[in-house]
């Protein structure tokens, strides 16, 4: 039944349900026909707004894939970011046809839009904070091992055994922390599924034979974009706030998230409590100048601006204040090299979540220290006695030990329990018989680098440029094949690229510790004197 108020628009289709029903529910807060059609009269902040934030969007994906390889951007993993943008350009186009093309929008595109542009926004922010979290409280325990001279890596497979047991934590870490992006790409392939099957059984959303057009409602269909929202809403904002609550304050990015989180929960917030008040839906002074759909692009808003702009104007405040600085590069290696300023400015980077790269500096140091060793060992070998070789042993084992390293993880890594020269071999032992082992603690100490600092998702994993990556791999398999083939021997090492395989990560280490952090760190140091 039509509400007989006011006159039926002519140009409205009587015989649709969904018209009817919007203009029997709008006529109680309208005065006139007129009133009613300017409704769809928006102004012109929302084209301003819609347009603003594609091309910002569109331009800001372009840069993180042209900069995907630089240290502040992979903080947040570039892919993610793309994701993302992916979602939100897909979003406020399908909002801008809406609230333009209202009287006549497909509702099968309205609803398979939102289906599949929700997850990719949504799995990216929860994905990227998540990360945030996990990159703090790395720098946290990086801090304690990179301060503590006496402290070594622990071994990840130790800390995996506790983590097996918890089968949850596994598929939440596995599908958010690891593979966000596959979860993100199985789940809009699911959704493409649901909504071409719904679309004939329902009378909302058809697109063969009979199209609906116009006039686009929330109905029961909309239960997996629902789930997603309020799951973000109700499960996933108190619980990250609770987390940031136990944070110290002294985490930098503490205040940004909270910034996130709260603006964007109040966007959403905003977007549910619109949809469903009539009144606002029907006010022309409300819904022309800020329809319902604009608090969903508020949402979209908040995100790229705090954690996509914000990174790629510190990439390019950083380029612009490196053209002002000379020497700061020596600068940060003599500091490396003082015990006093590295712990300063290891806790500093702590605030900045970057102390992966300062214990990636000192295991490096350490590495090369244990080649320096038995390199002076070989070239004397000749005029000591056995019983100083047996001392220097010692000490290169002491020097990588510091009262951490286990003959057990040495065996689990390398095993030759059917060659019995090696039955009885332990790392640990006070009385070397001779050089083998020495080539056996530079492959061990290089698979615990490699384990902790260059894998993809490694406890302390560093921003490092895929080809070095690719490159300490390879370097690393050939040397260890060629143990397992016993043709690796000490006297073979000193003018190969194991000595230098990780010398080109170093350098990337050292370029991202002086653009990311030493040059805050000066400009800090130089505020608080």
């Amino acid at each position: 039944m039509i509400n007989d108020k006011f006159p039926f628009p002519d140009d409205w289709d009587k015989k649709n349900p969904r018209t009817v029903s919007y203009f029997n529910k709008c006529s109680q807060y309208v005065d006139s026909q007129e009133e009613l059609l300017s409704l769809f009269h928006l102004k012109s902040f929302f084209y301003i707004y819609c347009y603003f934030m594609i091309i910002c969007i569109i331009i800001s994906a372009i840069l993180i894939l042209i900069y995907r390889n630089n240290y502040i951007i992979k903080r947040s993993s570039p892919y993610l970011l793309i994701q993302f943008c992916i979602g939100c350009i897909i979003c406020i186009s399908n909002s801008y046809g809406i609230q333009v093309y209202y009287t006549n929008y497909p509702c099968f595109l309205v609803f398979y839009a939102s289906g599949i542009s929700y997850p990719m926004i949504f799995i990216s922010c929860i994905s990227c904070f998540t990360k945030y979290i996990k990159q703090y409280y790395a720098s946290a325990n990086a801090y304690v091992e990179a301060v503590n001279i006496n402290v070594h890596i622990e071994s990840k497979k130790k800390k995996n055994i506790i983590l097996k047991k918890k089968t949850i934590e596994n598929v939440r870490v596995y599908l958010i922390e690891k593979h966000p992006i596959y979860f993100t790409i199985f789940y809009v392939i699911i959704i493409t599924i649901y909504s071409f099957a719904v679309s004939p059984l329902g009378k909302n959303y058809r697109i063969i034979g009979h199209q609906d057009l116009g006039f686009c409602t929330l109905s029961v269909e909309y239960i997996p974009q629902l789930i997603i929202i309020l799951s973000f809403v109700l499960l996933y904002v108190p619980y990250m706030l609770n987390v940031l609550r136990k944070i110290e304050d002294t985490f930098k990015i503490k205040n940004l998230l909270y910034i996130s989180l709260i603006s964007m929960f109040i966007s959403i917030i905003g977007y549910l409590g619109s949809s469903l008040i009539p009144k606002y839906n029907c006010t022309p002074q409300f819904i022309r100048l800020w329809p319902t759909d604009c608090f969903i692009i508020l949402t979209c808003a908040v995100f790229h601006f705090l954690h996509v702009i914000k990174p790629l104007f510190e990439l390019f405040y950083v380029k612009v204040f490196m053209r002002k600085v000379d020497k700061s590069m020596k600068g940060l290696k003599k500091l490396l090299k003082d015990k006093t300023l590295y712990r300063e400015y290891v806790e500093f980077c702590k605030t900045e979540c970057c102390v992966e790269n300062t214990l990636f500096h000192k295991e490096f140091v350490l590495f090369k220290d244990t080649i320096y060793k038995i390199s002076n060992k070989k070239n004397n070998e000749n005029n000591i006695s056995i019983n100083t070789l047996i001392m220097n042993d010692k000490d290169i084992i002491s020097l990588y030990n510091n009262d951490s390293f286990d003959s057990t993880q040495y065996n689990d890594s390398f095993d030759y329990s059917n060659d019995s020269s090696y039955k009885n071999y332990n790392l640990t032992c006070t009385e070397s018989k001779n050089n083998k082992n020495d080539h056996l603690i530079l492959l061990k100490m290089a698979e615990d680098i490699i384990e902790k600092f260059i894998l993809p998702n490694s406890e302390y994993e560093i921003s490092l440029d895929n080809k070095i990556t690719k490159r300490i791999l390879n370097t690393f398999n050939k040397y260890q094949e060629m143990e397992i083939d016993k043709s690796f021997f000490i006297e073979d090492f000193e003018n190969s690229d194991f000595v230098n395989i990780f010398d080109d990560a170093y350098e990337e280490v050292l370029t991202n510790l002086y653009l990311n952090s030493y040059l805050k760190y000066i400009k800090h140091e130089a505020n608080n004197k």
